[in-house]
């Protein structure tokens, strides 16, 4: 999301009687936000931000670090005081990210009251003056929040120790798919892995009543291959491996041609589990995930820097190619990693040289879709300092299958997560490690 430079640097400079360093600092957070590099952004308010002198400019950068990496109380803490106190300062751009982050804030916090009536009341004052896409993204939150706001919320209760689960590995398609057994409605069922399903947990309607899932709400909107409605579910508890999620929220997916007779996936934990859970370790020699994982730090006790953020609950990477650092969708739903039209861009010449023009099928909410690509046979890539290679990796050439919602420049799928012994994800510190623990996956 691009923020406006001109309104940024005109505080900056209309401070007055702040030194001139502290203009300095002001101007260089300004140019972060609109060059939109969040983990510059991110390690330079951690350092700066008590120097920042506009209190406009301290509160947009509060809102957007704590709201990408994981800290909702602060950012809502901020972005409430932005609106209320410098609210004619901000500008239209501006004010509409402050509420929708806050609303993203609010939902982490599972505070769906509060989401409901902020939603209402931004559309209600914008009339027909918001954009499609917004628009409907601010219809989901209001919709969900206004039907959750009757319910309890979600709560996830850790054992006194860590928790080992297994996993599967499944082929589907062009990869494979990890799954886990979920016990829900006394019934033993296996779920997908998900970091890539946003905020809530994701079932067919067909395993919603067959699993004690009653639906609370219908024509929620939600966006996939198509834009289309599914209805909204909740359940009593579940349980992985002894940790119990009470009032887990459910998306309901209903029938759907195009889909039901080739998808095998029936129901998706979604990513709101996993942040509650606050670190997990993937161990692929075992095969199983371990929850809560030893918090990751560098060898003299200081926590690592963050290398993964959230963008509207959805995580996402920093990974290197060479030394140049690239931002990917983190989904562990997705069966292989998939490369989008920036990164065919950014290596075209070799993805030209080396690549196997094929075609690819890649399946969503409400539809299937066919789009041109090129398999590259391998691709070798950093996670930070430790190495790691992709195999058989499409790259996306055009815009097909929404590959260009974002400024990222692909999804990594399971093939990222089993490139490594063990893949440590911190949800708390926004920190992902890869390693290699013997010499087979290296």
């Amino acid at each position: 999301m691009k923020y406006v430079l001109h309104l940024l640097l005109l505080l900056a400079a209309a401070i007055g009687p702040a030194s001139a360093e502290a203009q300095e600092t002001d101007r260089h957070i300004a140019r972060l936000l609109d060059a939109g590099d969040c983990f510059a952004l991110h390690e330079a308010f951690s350092k700066m931000g008590d120097s920042i002198a506009s209190p406009v400019l301290r509160g947009i950068a509060a809102t957007l670090t704590g709201t990408w990496f994981n800290r909702p109380e602060e950012a809502l803490a901020a972005a409430t005081e932005l609106l209320e106190t410098y609210g004619g300062e901000l500008g239209p751009d501006n004010t509409t990210s402050m509420v929708f982050m806050s609303l993203l804030d609010l939902f982490m916090l599972d505070r769906y009251a509060e989401a409901a009536e902020l939603a209402d009341g931004f559309i209600a004052g914008a009339g027909g003056s918001l954009p499609d896409g917004l628009r409907f993204s601010l219809e989901f939150l209001r919709r969900t929040g206004h039907a959750l706001a009757r319910h309890p919320a979600p709560q996830l209760v850790m054992p006194d120790r860590a928790a080992s689960v297994p996993y599967r590995l499944d082929s589907i398609g062009r990869g494979r798919i990890m799954t886990v057994p979920v016990r829900i409605g006394g019934n033993i069922r296996d779920f997908v892995f998900d970091t890539g399903a946003a905020q809530f947990n994701f079932v067919s309607e067909a395993f919603a009543r067959a699993n004690g899932i009653r639906i609370i709400a219908d024509s929620i909107p939600v966006a996939g291959i198509e834009w289309g409605t599914v209805g909204l579910g909740v359940t009593d508890s579940i349980e992985v491996g002894g940790i119990v999620m009470r009032n887990p929220v459910f998306l309901v997916s209903p029938p759907d041609p195009a889909t039901d007779t080739i998808e095998v996936i029936s129901a998706v934990l979604g990513n709101a589990f996993m942040r509650k859970a606050g670190s997990f370790a993937i161990d692929n020699r075992t095969r199983r995930i371990v929850f809560p994982a030893k918090p990751t730090l560098h060898t003299d006790g200081t926590e690592e820097t963050a290398n993964m953020m959230l963008n509207s609950f959805q995580p996402y990477i920093r990974i290197f190619a060479g030394d140049i650092p690239l931002l990917f969708h983190f989904d562990t739903g997705n069966v292989s990693t998939t490369c989008y039209p920036s990164f065919y861009e950014k290596f075209r010449n070799e993805v030209d040289a080396r690549g196997i023009r094929d075609t690819v099928r890649i399946g969503g909410f409400a539809g299937i879709v066919e789009t041109v690509c090129y398999r590259m046979p391998s691709l070798e890539l950093m996670l930070d300092s430790i190495p790691f290679t992709l195999h058989d990796t499409d790259v996306l050439p055009d815009g097909g299958a929404g590959a260009a919602a974002g400024t990222e420049y692909g999804s990594l799928g399971t093939d990222f997560v089993t490139a490594f012994d063990v893949l440590t994800v911190d949800y708390d510190a926004c920190r992902v490690r890869g390693e290699h623990r013997s010499a087979a996956n290296r």
